[in-house]
């Protein structure tokens, strides 16, 4: 099977969605499929190769890379439909058995140019914006679409609401690579290598720190329990999240960290943080079943977040995490100093969240989308425009 991936951004970046696209091509690669990443290409800029694209995001799997002239730089609108577009009429990429893409306006544009299309997204577009509804109904009926790769149920029932066949929305887990906490450290080797002391209860975040990610939670959090140490890791400048944390004695912000480094800060914690705040679903609405999730999983400690309706799929309170009511400071602090006191309970909750994390890997990700392709892919009918495209690859 030949796979084009389209994907509108510059790499390599340090964004969250760029590491989970390399790390879901290279898997589907290490499964077989033939998988070529396209990428814009900006002027005057010499363009990071397929091996410094595995290099920088630390991933294996033997993918290609072509990359489109594009209006890159310049004003985002136009950079995302020039590449959708420029894609859609690029007579090579017609010779793939189907075109992979997480982004809308290559959505759109691959559809109407009739090449089957495979649409991968953590959002609930129709619920965040109801003006997109229409949309996606249309987009997601035509006969040239092959299915829908969502991260979360929570996110497909708002596309199965619209009246698409729920054959064609499958939900499929983002993962983590075991090899990156092969060998597992204890939390005595992890904060040695680290400096930090032993002594403390440590609670570690990981990601992106700002106000949009739920961290005012935190710091909440961490004003009202001096005597617990929190790490605070993913800071990529001096936002206001960063100049509260500077004058806490207990806060420690680290810089945005190297895929290979950020495993030893997680085994350093005696607790991992999902910032328990409202605010990354509800309000700002860009996560949905975080990506941190599955490598706190795989780092075997207790996980502390928020009772939401998307973590809910994998996290059961009292079972692989404890759950909080979110936003509600005074309740999760009452219960924090009760779960730290006890580390026959956090050690409980931590062996079980490395048991639900087990089967959740890249790879094991790649297998179900390849399944789920290779089952959909037959009933997908190829547009005329596309046809012709073929005729001249």
């Amino acid at each position: 099977m030949r796979i084009a991936y389209i994907f509108d951004q510059i790499l390599p970046n340090s964004g969250t969605d760029t590491e989970q696209v390399l790390s879901t091509l290279s898997a589907l690669s290490r499964q077989g499929v033939d998988v070529t990443l396209v990428l814009p290409r900006r002027p005057l800029k010499l363009a990071a190769t397929a091996a410094e694209l595995r290099e920088y995001y630390q991933v294996k799997g033997d993918f290609k890379v072509v990359r489109l002239r594009s209006a890159f730089p310049s004003n985002r609108v136009f950079e995302k439909a020039g590449h959708a577009v420029r894609a859609s009429w690029h007579r090579e990429l017609a010779g793939f058995d189907l075109l992979y893409t997480r982004n809308i306006p290559a959505l759109c544009t691959l559809l109407a140019a009739g090449h089957p299309v495979v649409y991968e997204t953590y959002r609930p577009w129709p619920k965040q914006y109801p003006a997109l509804a229409a949309l996606f109904k249309v987009a997601l009926t035509r006969p040239n679409f092959v299915g829908m790769v969502l991260h979360s149920a929570y996110a497909r029932d708002t596309y199965a609401a619209l009246g698409v066949d729920p054959a064609s929305l499958e939900v499929v887990h983002n993962g983590y690579d075991p090899a990156r906490f092969t060998p597992a450290l204890t939390t005595t080797e992890a904060r040695a290598k680290l400096g930090l002391p032993l002594e403390r209860t440590a609670l570690t975040y990981v990601g992106r720190i700002n106000e949009g990610k739920g961290m005012g939670v935190v710091l909440d959090m961490a004003a009202a329990t001096p005597d617990l140490l929190y790490l605070l890791v993913g800071s990529e400048g001096d936002g206001t999240i960063e100049q509260r944390a500077a004058g806490m004695e207990n806060v420690r912000v680290f810089p945005w960290q190297t895929f290979e480094d950020v495993p030893t800060y997680l085994f350093a914690a005696d607790i991992l943080l999902i910032p328990p705040s409202s605010i990354p679903l509800e309000g700002v609405g860009n996560t949905v079943l975080p990506m941190k999730l599955f490598i706190y999983l795989a780092a075997g400690r207790t996980i502390l977040g928020p009772r939401s309706p998307d973590t809910a799929e994998l996290l059961e309170h009292d079972v692989n995490s404890w759950l909080v009511p979110p936003d509600d400071t005074s309740t999760i602090v009452a219960q924090l100093k009760a779960l730290t006191s006890n580390p026959e309970q956090l050690a409980r909750l931590g062996a079980a969240a490395r048991a639900t994390g087990e089967a959740l890997t890249w790879d094991a990700r790649a297998e179900r989308i390849r399944t789920f392709i290779e089952r959909r892919l037959p009933s997908a009918r190829r547009g005329w425009t596309s046809k012709v495209l073929r005729r001249f690859v």
